[in-house]
Formats: structure tokens, C-alpha cells, sequence
């Protein structure tokens, strides 16, 4: 064992946050919160190092939730340990080209999580701290009038009658979804119902039927209802025109039976009532006539 023992984890971070909470006197809340979550972000880059797990972050494109995304930016800084660079002023315990070199890796890691366009808005910047302040003030509102132009979107999705409603429920999914990604979080329950009144008034009985007696009802379950009722119905509708098309052709060979049957009592009434031009008799023809034989 070494003579001075293992060095302590983040025990920097540990002891700044426990002089900030002794200090009764002069107690700041803010400044403990900002090192509370300093030793969080410490311990959580020694445990990803030790366990030698690797995290990756989608690239932000300027659409997404940049706070669900800055989120994990962080956590990704913390974990390549580089979290001391997002502080307003270099520590005092590090040399100012360590400092510079720490902020240019930190700053490289972020430009490597956003795409090509937004990647323009923060080329020249070397400050990780800049380069989340610069997407923020590019994109916080940005993600605020998506959220509410995709909410707009969900709210008024009406299904045309006649429409396919797969193609419906689609639509319906990827709107939920992006809202997630927006994030919004909206209850299981109220999506199957904002499903249900998206529906035609043909769906009416069977809205009706999927509800009633119900306690709670969850969109996957109407989802895969709703589905399955489209599809017995195409299938009902396949079989009745076939045996339509059966009942007509029956139909149309009755009637030229008919017109056959028609032709030959016609033909055979005539008989009755023929004169033979040889005998000048009634009832046959003249070549059938005896007198000829």
C-alpha cells in the first residue's frame, strides 16, 4: 500500500460542498446547488471511467428538446470528465494552458453532438459554457413554438371519412412522439381518447362499444382494436362482392336460359298453327308433310 493511501473521489468537489452547507452565517443556496450537482457530475465520470462504459448523444438538429439534449451533453461531459469546463472561472488549483486545454475538449465534444447546420452558430467558439448559451439562445424558444405548433397539430387531427385509418393511427403516433421528444408528457388514457375523437361519425357505435363500462381505456388497446376491426371489415366487404358478383352471374344465366327456353315454345306454338303450302292443311310444314312421302 502506498504511504499516503488512495487518493479520495472528487474529494475537492466533496469538501466545497461541505464548507458550503457549515456555513450557517452565510448560507447560499444556489452556490451549494451548483456544487451539489459539481460532486454528482464528479461521481458519475469516476464511475463511467472505472466501468469503462461509453455513452453516446444524438445529434441535435435544432428541432428536438435542447433541454433533454443539454441534459445528456452534460452527462456526456461528465463522463469523459471534463465537467470543470462548464465553470465561469478556471480552479484554482490548475494551470492556465491545462485550463484552455480542458475547455477546447470540452468544446470539441459539444460541436461533435449537434449537426452540419447547426455546427455554423457555434464554429468560432471555444468556450464549452459559450456553446451552450449560444444554442440556447438560438433554439429554447425555437423548441417552445414547435411544442405548441405540434400540440396545435395533435388537437385538430381530424380522420377523413372513407380515409385508411392505418395510415391515421400513423399519423396519430408520430405526433405523440414527437411531442415526447418535444417534452411533453401526455397521460395513455387521454391519447386513446384525443384517437377516438380524431375518428369519423362512422365510428361512432363501435367508440361507443370500446368505452362503455370501462373504469380506464389505453391506447394500445384501442390502437390494436380499432385495427382489427378495419381489417374484419375489409374482409366482409371482400366476400360481399363476391357474392355479388356470383348472385349476378346466376342471374344473367337465367336469362339467357330463359330466352332459349322462350325461342323453342315459340317455335313449337308456330308449328301449331302453320299451313303446308303442298296440302293446304293446318299443323305441319311442308316438308313435313305425308301427302309428299
Amino acid at each position: 500500500m502506498d504511504e499516503g493511501g488512495a487518493k479520495p473521489v472528487c474529494a475537492q468537489e466533496a469538501l466545497d460542498l461541505l464548507n458550503c452547507v457549515t456555513q450557517s452565517s452565510s448560507f447560499d443556496q444556489d452556490k451549494c446547488l451548483k456544487l451539489l450537482n459539481s460532486l454528482r457530475e464528479c461521481v458519475l465520470a469516476k464511475m463511467a471511467i472505472d466501468s469503462g462504459v461509453k455513452f453516446e448523444v444524438e445529434r441535435f438538429d435544432g428541432t428536438g428538446n435542447f433541454r433533454l439534449w443539454e441534459r445528456r451533453v452534460k452527462d456526456l461531459l461528465a463522463q469523459q470528465g471534463l465537467q470543470k469546463a462548464l465553470r465561469e472561472t478556471k480552479p484554482t488549483d490548475m494551470a492556465d494552458d491545462d485550463w484552455l486545454e480542458l475547455q477546447e475538449k470540452a468544446a470539441g465534444l459539444i460541436r461533435l453532438c449537434v449537426s452540419d447546420e447547426v455546427m455554423y452558430h457555434i464554429l468560432d467558439l471555444t468556450s464549452p459554457k459559450e456553446v451552450l448559451d449560444k444554442l440556447e439562445s438560438q433554439y429554447i424558444s425555437k423548441t417552445r413554438m414547435n411544442r405548441l405548433f405540434t400540440k396545435m397539430r395533435l388537437y385538430s387531427l381530424k380522420m377523413r371519412e372513407g380515409s385508411d385509418l392505418q395510415q391515421h393511427v400513423n399519423t396519430f403516433n408520430n405526433i405523440i412522439t414527437e411531442l415526447v421528444k418535444l417534452g411533453v408528457k401526455i397521460d395513455d388514457e387521454d391519447s386513446a381518447i384525443m384517437l377516438l375523437c380524431s375518428l369519423p361519425s362512422s365510428y361512432k357505435h363501435l367508440v361507443n362499444t370500446l368505452i362503455y363500462g370501462k373504469d380506464t381505456i389505453s391506447l394500445n388497446v384501442i390502437t390494436a382494436t380499432l385495427l382489427s376491426h378495419s381489417r374484419m371489415s375489409q374482409n366482409v366487404e371482400v366476400g360481399t362482392q363476391g357474392k355479388g358478383l356470383y348472385v349476378k352471374e346466376s342471374q344473367d344465366h337465367g336469362q339467357i336460359k330463359g330466352k332459349a327456353d322462350s325461342g323453342k315454345m315459340s317455335k313449337s306454338k308456330n308449328r301449331k298453327i302453320a299451313e303446308c303450302y303442298s296440302c293446304k292443311q293446318i299443323g305441319h310444314w311442308k316438308r313435313d308433310c305425308p301427302l309428299r312421302k
